[in-house]
């Protein structure tokens, strides 16, 4: 028992990092920042056929990083991730398009998830490489119904090129050219999404992202194509559809009181005009899976300083294939507090409840999900 923190290399990384101080290094060309994020996480699961599994361990993820600025407008960023468990055996260290599972890297894994040239000039920005690409939705819980940043201990990237524009509107435009190895991508997706075929290679993001104004904290519309991946008809078959997907978000606030306290609630919904046609079939539908998602949240932001409590539920049917956070025909409800004592520290509790929604004629009872964590965050 006992962490396992691989590969042994990061400790003088992570010793680097606990004696750099970022504020005193932000007129120097090359900067050094990252986080540790550590905690215990618990799990249970009431399978179909009503046998309880659990399982118990630490978990931790350490990011390093390294910024440098090129001149010209030019920047350049790399970054290290790894993941240990105390039940879980270092394995590997890689550098691939692809991560090793459809949720992003596993733990006792090590990659570079940031590795990328960055040019700024006027309104445009442009990033060239590895980076992280996409939005939560505005809430303690931080979860989102497409594309997100690595969220929890997970490491998940994205390849290609980003494109980024801010309009006289107040809103900012991303375009995003995303390279799809046959093996998969470093994003979370569900099958029976495919990268196999030759006309899969390329898949595209495009947002529009408003500023904040007023009442409107957060607004955005973003659509998601994915040519010749679905697998309509299930991974066995030889056909193939495209895979697009229309999003979108809106978060508002309101102060309450006089010491600093704000609501902020949210909504997402999220649309798939292409579904598969087996996920159907398999719990006795006909025709296509139903394609939708959605999610909604409330939170409480500084209830007293630094205190922070959110309320989410969703859910996404069959047809929905993007979500980190949502699994395909599941619904979600989570209640996460959160405490930032600390300029640099933060502590975050979780309990959160997933449900399958249709379950195949043969099963006894849907599957049901329980899980637990108390965490901690160190950014230097």
């Amino acid at each position: 028992m006992g962490w396992r923190i691989w590969p042994a290399g990061l400790l003088p990384v992570f010793l680097l990092l606990l004696l750099t101080d970022a504020s005193a290094a932000q007129d120097e060309a090359w900067r050094v920042s990252g986080d540790l994020r550590f905690g215990w996480y618990a799990d249970e699961r009431r399978t179909r056929t009503a046998e309880k599994q659990r399982n118990d361990e630490g978990r931790m993820r350490l990011r390093a990083a390294l910024d440098g600025d090129l001149g010209g407008g030019w920047s350049a960023r790399g970054r290290l991730a790894a993941t240990a468990g105390t039940d879980t055996a270092p394995e590997r260290f890689y550098l691939r398009f692809d991560a090793p599972t459809r949720s992003g890297s596993g733990l006792g894994d090590a990659t570079l998830d940031q590795l990328y040239l960055r040019h700024e000039s006027g309104e445009w920005r442009v990033t060239l490489g590895r980076f992280s690409s996409g939005f939560d939705l505005l809430g303690v819980a931080g979860k989102s119904l497409d594309r997100k940043p690595a969220s929890n201990v997970s490491i998940t990237w994205t390849d290609g090129i980003h494109f980024e524009r801010r309009l006289s509107t107040g809103w900012r435009a991303h375009a995003v050219l995303q390279y799809q190895d046959s093996d998969g991508l470093g994003q979370s997706t569900q099958a029976p999404l495919d990268y196999s075929r030759g006309d899969s290679r390329v898949g595209t993001w495009f947002a529009l992202v408003a500023e904040p104004a007023g009442v409107f904290e957060q607004r955005s519309l973003s659509v998601t194509w994915m040519p010749d991946t679905l697998a309509a008809k299930g991974l066995a078959d030889a056909s193939r559809k495209d895979y697009v997907a229309l999003d979108g978000k809106l978060a508002l606030v309101w102060p309450l009181g006089e010491r600093g306290m704000r609501l902020i609630v949210g909504g997402e919904v999220g649309y798939a005009p292409n579904r598969p046609e087996h996920a159907a079939l398999a719990t006795g539908g006909a025709g296509r899976a139903d394609g939708w998602a959605w999610q909604i949240s409330a939170n409480l932001y500084d209830i007293a300083p630094g205190h922070n409590l959110g309320l989410v539920h969703g859910r996404a049917d069959p047809g929905w294939l993007l979500s980190p956070d949502y699994r395909a025909n599941d619904r979600l409800s989570e209640v996460r507090y959160q405490w930032r004592f600390h300029r640099a520290w933060s502590m975050e509790a979780r309990y959160r409840i997933r449900e399958e929604r249709q379950i195949p004629p043969s099963a006894m009872r849907e599957r049901r999900d329980t899980d637990l964590y108390f965490r901690f965050t160190r950014r230097f």
